[in-house]
């Protein structure tokens, strides 16, 4: 037999660089131990004030920086000691406004609104928020624009309103369409907002969003970390929105949202579930602190997301065309767990010594990839070497819902088009062809991803991926 090294690549979404999906504890928040604080980002600084520690309601304001991995305290913000306030920040400028100010015979639900100039150390009065005082309210900027909305001012609301920095003045917007609700979370991504979760007359995962230039609501998937109805913190990176959950149970407290499938993904768990935390993003990564979950947190924890693409391979110890009693191993690229189709093998390697199409699921940090397909094949060797010719194939259209049409490199006479469903079982086979071109018809297979084989005189002429669809 002649020997051939064979390594099938494929492009799978995860991030190349070390410590990906992961969370990194960093220095503790530099305030002590605090829940239902606001916090936001400017450049490459972060910041957290106000809040409840385990003695009172506070309004010291501190700055976080990511270089030195430290803490400092800046100019107290000006309004009163305040709890589930709303922070975000428009361009170089923070903003924090509304809350619940509790004093010693009252709780007086608050609607100042105020700037923080980060170059200065200064805080400056802006006009009040537009709509009544309240707190528990979720806020989120978009460009140049802020935006604020729900939150209770004695009963949940539902109202939203936009802030101009310009202008310096609220205008009211398109009520958010779900439920009335306070202590949701919200987020921008690119030019549109979302909000979801909270809770109110009820406990809500839904999910909404919002986009300014028509002013228009819509309903996304729903949050499927468990316990995004009491008080979740949320941020976004690049083009992906992320919410931590007071999940404490089984399954991950940690879920991503990619709003071009408009679909979850949960991802790293952070061990310390919590409530009523800070979260905003610095860069490419996200930052989440403080909270309550028993008691009080002062944790402060760094997430590095999976970003880019990386390559998984297959790699077979030699030839995949064998004679009888021979075989080849096959290894799949480093994950923490695999699956492969012919008989579902969970191990990284396995032994090929029978005819068929192999592949591999892959399992790693950042997800799930599924390689593209490996034939094998088997046969009675007369002392005289047989080799794959595997001459390129065209398919088109694919994915397709009735029909496609392979064209291929060589011109092949009495070949066998064979078609592999997802675990490598034969459901079609066309037999008898000659020429270069093939037409193949659905006829009643169902939707999904499936691997053609073109043989001719037990040489496997080519081999792909195939999509079904139902349009």
């Amino acid at each position: 037999m002649k020997t051939k090294l064979l390594i099938i690549s494929l492009i799978a979404f995860c991030e190349i660089t070390n410590a990906q999906n992961t969370w990194v504890q960093k220095s503790f928040f530099g305030g002590g131990f605090r829940s239902d604080a606001v916090g936001f980002s400017i450049a490459s600084k972060g910041y957290i004030g106000t809040g409840w520690s385990n003695t009172a309601l506070t309004k010291d304001f501190w700055e976080y920086d990511t270089l030195t991995n430290a803490w400092s305290q800046k100019a107290d913000f000006e309004g009163s000691p305040r709890q589930w306030a709303v922070g975000f920040s428009i361009g170089t400028k923070g903003y924090i406004g509304t809350g619940l100010d509790t004093c010693t015979v009252c709780a007086a639900h608050t609607k100042d609104f105020w700037e923080y100039n980060s170059s200065a150390n200064t805080w400056t009065k802006k006009a009040d928020f537009g709509g009544t005082a309240r707190y528990l309210a979720v806020g989120f900027s978009i460009g140049a624009k802020g935006y604020i909305g729900t939150g209770n001012d004695g009963v949940s609301e539902n109202d939203f309103w936009e802030y101009d920095t310009t202008l310096d003045s609220w205008t009211q917007k398109a009520f958010f369409p779900g439920l009335e609700r306070s202590g949701a979370v919200g987020f921008s991504i690119g030019n549109k907002g979302y909000i979801g979760g909270g809770g109110g007359g009820g406990s809500y995962n839904d999910f909404w969003e919002y986009n300014p230039a028509n002013d228009s609501w819509i309903q996304k998937a729903a949050i499927i970390a468990y316990g995004a109805d009491y008080y979740a913190t949320g941020f976004s990176i690049g083009a992906f929105g992320y919410v931590l959950t007071n999940n404490s149970g089984a399954g991950s407290n940690f879920a991503k949202y990619d709003p071009v499938t408009n679909k979850w993904t949960l991802v790293a768990n952070l061990t310390q579930s919590r409530a009523e935390a800070v979260g905003f993003s610095i860069g490419n990564s996200g930052y989440i602190g403080t909270g309550n979950q028993s008691g009080r947190k002062k944790d402060f924890w760094k997430y590095t997301p999976c970003s880019s693409f990386t390559t998984a391979t297959i790699t077979a110890s030699g030839s995949t065309t064998l004679c009888n009693g021979e075989s080849v191993t096959l290894t799949a690229n480093t994950g923490t767990s695999y699956v492969w189709w012919n008989g579902g093998v969970t191990t990284q390697s396995i032994m090929a010594s029978t005819s068929g199409v192999y592949a591999v699921i892959v399992t790693d940090s950042c997800g799930t990839a599924t390689s593209s397909p490996v034939t094998v094949t088997v046969q009675t060797c007369t002392g005289i070497s047989d080799l794959v010719d595997n001459d390129g194939i065209i398919i088109s259209p694919n994915p397709f819902s009735s029909s496609a049409t392979l064209h291929t490199d060589k011109f092949f006479t009495g070949a066998t088009l064979t078609v592999y469903n997802y675990y490598g079982q034969t459901v079609k086979q066309i037999r008898n062809i000659s020429g270069q071109i093939v037409t193949l018809y659905r006829d009643n297979l169902p939707s999904g991803l499936y691997f053609i084989r073109l043989t001719e005189e037990k040489k496997t002429i080519a081999v792909d991926k195939l999509v079904i669809t139902d349009k």
